[in-house]
């Protein structure tokens, strides 16, 4: 029985890591396909970016995380920052990640 209880205090936060890794997949995933999408919207809009998930054609559902958009309304050439947030694991953090127009993603806080 003791043998068991080892185990299973060594195995379990190893899952669970795990588990909050495999779940990122998606966020990750999602801001690269964000990033794609505001340079073909870039180049095709006079190097302007946008906000608007359903103008860069963004159509994902995501499970986990939800995304945004943020720009510089008053000079929408200057960048964006995508940020995807979600609770992976139940508990009060949020997962954040991020990603700009360098194409640097960004794990800003980790649930």
């Amino acid at each position: 029985m003791a043998m068991i209880s080892i185990l299973a205090i060594i195995a379990i936060p190893t899952y669970f890591s795990f588990l909050k890794k495999a779940k990122r997949v998606e966020a990750e995933s999602a801001l690269n396909t964000i990033y794609k999408l505001e340079m073909i919207y870039s180049s095709e809009h006079g190097g302007d970016y946008t906000d608007d998930l359903d103008a860069l054609g963004f159509d994902e559902e995501l499970k986990y995380y939800t995304i945004s958009i943020t720009i510089d309304q008053s000079n929408p050439s200057a960048g964006f920052k995508a940020t995807a947030k979600g609770n992976i694991d139940g508990d009060d953090d949020l997962d954040i990640l991020s990603i700009d127009e360098t194409g640097n993603l960004v794990h800003e806080s980790e649930d």
